[in-house]
């Protein structure tokens, strides 16, 4: 019998394998300064030359930079979440609230599935910090605490995607607010939270993300005009530190690569790219049912249809049709935020899956499937109904991970078959 040859990780290894899981699962968080090697060496029970080797390695993938206060984790979600939204310098208000408005509730939504005991010990101390300020004399929630609040709602998530796009956008938004307008509203603010806090603890995702949403209309009321003037000004600045960071994007390996080698390699990490996708284009079909217009439909239905040609043609890549497709209802969702990075993790959902989809036709022949799925879709918009849409488009995404997950089991076995026939 013939045994295949053992890859055996080193030393070195494992620690960068660590690393990737830290900045993966946002417990080191870009930027983070990594602490010093004597003292990193102690902490992680490694010699100072396994730990040298690793952050070695780290710099080479691009994982972590040499910055003057230290070694920094690196952006390495900046090409994926930030750089797509980075070229919308006349950027609509709306549009990065509406999205910060999804993003928010669907994190609370998961978690309300997901919460472990220490998440709902984390949020019950950030509420009773906030029950305290508002029984304090002068009472006084902070916007600082709310910001809070939405952070650890995004961690109890376990969506990375999903907690680095809700960061960037708390970052942004929460520096254009103040606590003015929360002053005469507190009680309210007091009572939305707790009701909150009460369905992530019982676990009912829907009426989470309802309450999440009330309290985002609250904090993004009419009275708080700030954010209007502010918010605009606040990401320009953002985008041009993003510009300037293109240098070390440059000097260093390729964020993009080295993410989607670091996701291919950790099947949860997949998982975590669907799942942000469907909330994504779940939220664009719902706004292209709810913002309907003629143009859109045609220029939908055109690429729906050069879509289902692909069946007949050999030459044509379905999986670029089917960008197409997605990215017509993106524009018709009449959201830039969403347009900009929707397009961006479509892209990268595809190179993260291209090996699969590439077998689609051969593994289950006509994709008819899966184009009835997309005139579900397409028919709830004509039809002017988004809440139709959003379900049309979730069971449709949920369809596709099922199939990919099948296609990565497939992949497996015909690895073990190969095993068999050469023993």
């Amino acid at each position: 019998m013939r045994f295949p040859k053992l890859n055996i990780p080193t030393a070195s290894d494992v620690v960068v394998m660590h690393f990737e899981d830290l900045i993966l699962q946002g417990i080191l968080d870009p930027g983070a300064v990594i602490p010093p090697e004597r003292k990193l060496s102690l902490s992680l029970g490694v010699s100072r030359t396994t730990l040298r080797d690793a952050l070695a390695k780290l710099q080479t993938k691009g994982l972590l930079i040499q910055a003057e206060s230290g070694i920094q984790v690196h952006n390495v979600f900046y090409i994926m979440i930030q750089k797509p939204l980075d070229s919308l310098y006349d950027v609509n208000t709306d549009d990065l609230l509406e999205m910060w408005t999804e993003m928010i509730c669907s994190a609370s939504e998961l978690a309300a599935t997901r919460l472990t005991p220490q998440d709902v010990i984390s949020l019950k101390t950030i509420y009773q910090e906030i029950e305290d300020a508002y029984n304090e004399k002068p009472s006084t929630i902070e916007i600082s605490q709310i910001k809070t609040l939405m952070n650890t709602i995004a961690l109890s998530s376990y969506n990375f995607v999903l907690l680095q796009v809700i960061k960037f956008l708390n970052d942004l938004i929460f520096s254009s607010l103040d606590n003015n307008h929360l002053f005469k509203k507190q009680k309210t603010v007091i009572n939305i939270i707790k009701a909150l806090l009460t369905s992530i603890e019982k676990r009912n995702s829907h009426r989470s993300f309802e309450k999440t949403k009330e309290l985002c209309n609250l904090i993004l009321s009419p009275e708080n005009t700030n954010i209007v003037s502010q918010l605009p000004k606040a990401y320009k600045v953002k985008a041009k530190q993003g510009q300037s960071n293109k240098t070390k994007l440059i000097n260093t390996s390729y964020p993009q690569d080295t993410l989607i080698d670091l996701i291919n390699r950790r099947p949860q990490a997949l998982e975590a790219i669907f799942e942000f996708r469907i909330i994504l284009e779940r939220m664009t079909s719902y706004l292209a049912a709810k913002r309907r217009s003629e143009p859109h439909i045609q220029l939908m239905n055109e690429k729906l249809n050069s879509l289902e040609q692909t069946d007949k043609s050999k030459d044509i890549d379905p999986a670029i049709r089917d960008i197409e497709f997605h990215a017509a209802i993106a524009s018709a969702s009449g959201n830039e935020a969403l347009q900009a990075i929707g397009h961006e993790m479509i892209a990268f959902f595809r190179r993260t899956t291209h090996g699969w989809l590439k077998k689609h036709d051969e593994r289950l022949g006509s994709l008819s499937e899966i184009h009835q799925q997309h005139r579900k879709v397409l028919k709830a918009i004509k039809k002017s109904d988004p809440d139709l849409a959003r379900s049309a488009m979730e069971e449709h995404l949920d369809y596709v991970i099922k199939m990919l997950h099948s296609f990565r089991i497939a992949d497996q076995r015909t690895k073990i078959s190969a095993l068999r026939l050469q023993s």
